[in-house]
């Protein structure tokens, strides 16, 4: 009775697992506070909207966002962002969902790395939705010392 206890346990934990949004690695909090304008880079696989969630993410924040590709990136912006997006396929589960969340921030005229921010799903704990998983990626950037309250 015991061992089947224990392989029971044993087997949920290795599902269950957690989704975490990583803690932010700001390395700039000067330069993201006075962010105004952003440009999102959307890489030529992107096929989930993440460039849209990020843009949206920006918005709530009072950064006016636009996005293309990194050749179209206007001049006149005060940072960049990139991100890479792991999707995958949910097996027997069925469905394809969102894994890892990569979001790195880059001042446009220096390409100096300002920030990083991430999510990383374990193996099938959950179906996150990706536009809640952005706004807290960027959410978590963000957060240090309420950059945005002296803008």
């Amino acid at each position: 009775m015991k061992i089947k206890l224990i392989i029971t346990l044993l087997a949920l934990s290795l599902l269950s697992g957690c989704s975490v949004i990583r803690m932010p690695q700001v390395y700039n909090y000067d330069r993201i506070r006075v962010i105004k304008t952003a440009y999102v880079v959307k890489h030529d696989k992107s096929t989930r909207n993440i460039e849209l969630y990020i843009q949206k993410a920006l918005a709530r924040k009072g950064i006016g966002t636009s996005y293309g590709p990194l050749d179209r990136k206007p001049d006149s912006i005060d940072i960049y962002i990139t991100y890479v997006d792991v999707w995958r396929w949910g097996g027997a589960i069925g469905g394809i969902y969102l894994k890892e969340l990569d979001v790195m921030i880059y001042e446009n005229k220096t390409n100096e790395l300002l920030a990083v921010g991430a999510f990383h799903n374990r193996f099938l704990n959950s179906w996150p939705n990706p536009n809640k998983k952005v706004q807290q990626v960027i959410d978590s950037i963000f957060a240090n010392n309420q950059l945005l309250k002296s803008k």
